[in-house]
């Protein structure tokens, strides 16, 4: 009695997918890079993206052990800042860019 598959099955299943015959149904669908111009839809993106971002931000912090600082400014002109030491970090870099919000000190 033989079980599981045969090496034949599994080199027909390859040349099928190969030859786009049978599409791999696993991973996520590519997304154009373009602007949402549902304002509701691009919100929440927006609110998901800026999340994303931020924990990229400390994890990379963390496993490198380097600083990292990141600032988002939204739409509405709302100052989003990530630093891995502390807020007066991303501060000294106002007088390079002095048109952005002021960052609040806590």
């Amino acid at each position: 009695m033989v079980t599981g598959r045969s090496n034949g099955d599994e080199n027909f299943w390859k040349i099928i997918i190969r030859l786009g015959l049978r599409k791999n149904r696993m991973g996520r669908r590519k997304l154009e890079i373009k602007r949402i111009e549902s304002k509701s839809n691009r919100q929440a993106s927006f609110c998901k993206r800026r999340k994303g971002l931020m924990k990229k931000a400390k994890e990379i912090s963390i496993l490198c052990d380097v600083d990292v600082a990141a600032v988002i400014i939204s739409n509405r002109g709302r100052l989003h800042e990530f630093s891995s030491t502390n807020s007066l970090y991303v501060s000294r870099y106002d007088a390079l860019f002095p048109n952005l919000p002021t960052i609040p000190t806590v």
